[in-house]
């Protein structure tokens, strides 16, 4: 008597759960695959990779129906602050290093960090455009588009992406405007949330 009153409820939380945020006008992608490797990509073919992915992108007034909707959870490792996210598989630092590197000095700080192992962890990565433009929301904060669960400086953030149209082409995502932004790695300037991927 028992497994008949169960087996429709298990069946039913199934369902609900296979097509949650699935239902067109106002719906969301319960996962998605970003990149990681680092490639060299103009604007409009990655603005066109946002699309594809879903991932909200303010600053080019990129939006749609169907947008990331991420399940963010803060865990602490080893005393070290991250933040989960369910919907990508990644694994992010929970705070932006405040200090602004070059991109040598990047390096340098992701050896660092994984060396250190931080997080009981050592295959941190500097992101990919879009593992980082996933962290977009679509409505500004007090300190731009990051989700409050993060704790974030306003500055662009160094992707492992290349820009080509200009020597040392790198880029950034600039999270107080909401979009990716190109600059040059011989010369930049830019903050650093390292990511690693958990599933």
């Amino acid at each position: 008597m028992k497994l008949g009153v169960h087996v429709p409820l298990v069946l039913l939380a199934s369902l609900t759960l296979l097509f949650s945020g699935c239902s067109g006008n106002g719906g969301s992608i319960s996962s998605v695959d970003l990149r990681s490797e680092s490639i060299s990509v103009d604007q409009a073919t990655l603005l066109k990779s946002f699309k594809s992915k879903h991932l909200y992108c303010p600053g080019e007034n990129i939006s749609g129906d169907l947008l990331l909707k991420n399940r963010f959870e803060a865990v602490v490792l080893y005393e070290n602050k991250v933040v989960n996210d369910h919907v990508t598989g990644l694994m992010w630092q929970q705070d932006e290093v405040p200090e602004q590197f070059g991109w040598k000095e990047a390096e340098v700080y992701l050896a660092d960090i994984n060396s250190s192992e931080f997080a009981g962890y050592s295959d941190w990565r500097i992101p990919s455009t879009e593992e980082l433009a996933s962290l977009l929301i679509p409505r500004k904060n007090d300190a731009g588009y990051l989700d409050p669960v993060f704790h974030k400086e306003i500055l662009s953030t160094w992707t492992c992406d290349e820009f080509p149209d200009m020597p040392a082409g790198a880029w950034f995502v600039d999270f107080f405007e909401g979009k990716p932004v190109d600059g040059n790695r011989a010369a930049g300037l830019g903050q650093v949330r390292l990511v690693r991927s958990f599933q």
